[in-house]
């Protein structure tokens, strides 16, 4: 049951015991020990058929284990060579070089930050934080400059649990530098772009892209946070959002509204999903709906959560237009499966682990809730027509409202404990509030840039939404204890919590039923 995603896990094991490995560890035993596996495998399944009727369950095990023991060399050969592919030896010496900027830049009273591709002939990607004095319209999305400064590794910089050094290695980053404003000067030779390849000449031409769809946000709001949210939510920057509203956002729990995800795509998809219905053109509408959503996926800049919920929708569209039913978790399974496989130290990035607990969380929890719900609609059945019809909607609406937010915390809060040391207490009724927002606010929002000409008529609409959501976060974050914090669970404790959620998610699912007096009718 749910092959890819017990695929999905022994690759993320290996991967994880790879990390504990020196880098200098030759990879000849790791090809041996996958090509033993691999012959053993073969031979029980050549020969060993008559051992596998008398002793069915044993021999299904031992290929089990034998097929997860390869997954995980696998893994771990993914993971080395991903890891001597980003060990750039920096010397100390002030080195000169061409780069092109790929994101909008960060600005703080100190510095700029921006991510930049060497233009050498191998597209490393580095984050670059440039001085207050240099002239802003040379970092920007696609421009090229010249800059002269030292390149370091990552360094290890750790606040709470959150390591540094290990987000920039997850998200591409094999050096970082400050660059005097005084050593930047622009680059007029545009064939140097040529030696970028060619997925990175792809995804630099959708971030120049993106920014100029989002100058189509200036002037919509005076405020600047209204605009900042607005920026993030629609197309995935984050570059203006402030330190207040981000702690603002993460005391609530409401920061993933703020990172792009399955709730904004499943947007999109629906919009699509909701045009195709009308007029049933199954296979027309399923391929535009495929190319809606990875064409956002890449305007937005490939994040792994935005990723992750493309796969996962190209997997249910797919699977309509084949009129065949698709399983959620595998769903999960097949998009951890690429991510991985694409890049392997994704799986060390808190996003990618907080977004495939969530959305795991929900696929096995929010179903088992249904039986509850269907009890309580039948109670709503002596009603009149068109009241219990409205009323059984509303219902089930705040239902998995309530559902998915306490299956989503559930799954991430031992890790969140973990990382950041503390945990949301009102999620609850954040999650109440800005859901539906959330739904208004992106639909406006891409209106705005598919639409330009009706910016004006959307933007009344469009703030009230904005300002609404951002002042009911900003009163919950002041409610007393709406937030705990100095939590420090050790990596132990956390694997012990979901050890213990995992038996009791079993244990409810065989003994628990849905309580007779909802299911008794009056």
């Amino acid at each position: 049951m749910f092959p890819l995603l017990r695929i999905a896990l022994w690759l993320s094991l290996g991967i994880v015991l790879s990390l504990q490995l020196p880098l200098c560890l030759s990879a000849w035993w790791l090809w041996g020990c996958l090509l033993a596996v691999t012959s053993v495998l073969l031979w029980l399944t050549l020969h060993g058929r008559k051992e596998a009727a008398a002793c069915r369950g044993g021999w299904k095990l031992t290929t089990s284990l034998l097929t997860g023991v390869g997954i995980a060399v696998l893994g771990m050969l993914l993971c080395q060579a991903e890891r001597q592919r980003m060990d750039v030896d920096w010397t100390d010496e002030i080195r000169s070089m061409s780069v092109v900027v790929c994101s909008e830049p960060r600005t703080t009273e100190r510095s700029t930050t921006v991510d930049v591709l060497t233009l050498d002939g191998m597209g490393h990607k580095l984050r670059l934080y440039f001085g207050s004095g240099t002239r802003r319209r040379l970092l920007v999305p696609g421009q090229l400059i010249d800059i002269s400064a030292r390149i370091e590794r990552p360094r290890q910089w750790v606040h709470g649990r959150f390591d540094y050094r290990q987000y920039l290695l997850a998200h591409g980053y094999v050096g970082t530098a400050f660059v005097d404003s005084h050593r930047v000067a622009p680059c007029d030779d545009m064939e140097l772009l040529d030696r970028l390849p060619t997925m990175q000449r792809l995804r630099l031409r959708f971030a120049i892209w993106r920014h100029g769809l989002l100058q189509r946000y200036d002037g919509l709001s005076s405020d600047e946070a209204e605009t900042a949210v607005l920026r993030a939510m629609t197309l995935g920057d984050k570059s203006q959002l402030s330190a207040q509203l981000r702690q603002s956002y993460g005391d609530t729990g409401a920061s993933h509204v703020l990172a792009l995800s399955g709730l904004h795509l499943s947007i999109v998809a629906w919009v699509m999903l909701l045009w195709v219905r009308r007029r049933r053109m199954v296979m027309v509408a399923g391929m535009a709906t495929l190319a809606l959503v990875w064409g956002f996926a890449l305007v937005s800049g490939l994040p792994g959560s935005v990723v992750r919920a493309a796969i996962m929708v190209s997997t249910y569209v797919v699977m309509r237009m084949g009129r065949r039913q698709s399983n959620g978790l595998n769903s999960l399974g097949l998009s951890a499966v690429l991510i991985l496989l694409c890049s392997p130290l994704s799986v060390c990035d808190v996003g990618f682990q907080l977004s495939f607990l969530a959305v795991a969380a929900i696929l096995s929890i929010v179903p088992r809730t249904e039986p509850w719900l269907r009890a309580m609609q039948e109670r709503l059945e002596p009603l009149p027509e068109p009241l219990n019809r409205m009323a059984a909607s509303t219902l089930s609406l705040l239902w998995h409202l309530a559902a998915v937010a306490v299956a989503a915390q559930a799954g991430t809060a031992p890790l969140v404990a973990y990382h950041f040391g503390r945990l949301p207490v009102y999620f609850l009724a954040v999650n109440m509030l800005v859901i539906p927002l959330a739904y208004g606010i992106l639909t406006l929002g891409l209106a705005v840039v598919v639409l330009p000409w009706a910016a004006a008529w959307l933007a009344t609409p469009l703030t009230w939404l904005l300002h609404t959501m951002n002042a009911g976060i900003g009163r919950i974050a002041q409610w007393p204890g709406a937030c705990v914090d100095g939590l420090h669970p050790s990596e132990a404790d956390v694997v012990l919590c979901y050890l213990l959620m995992v038996i009791a998610y079993r244990a409810m699912s065989l003994m628990v039923r849905p309580p007779s007096r909802f299911s008794t009718r009056p």
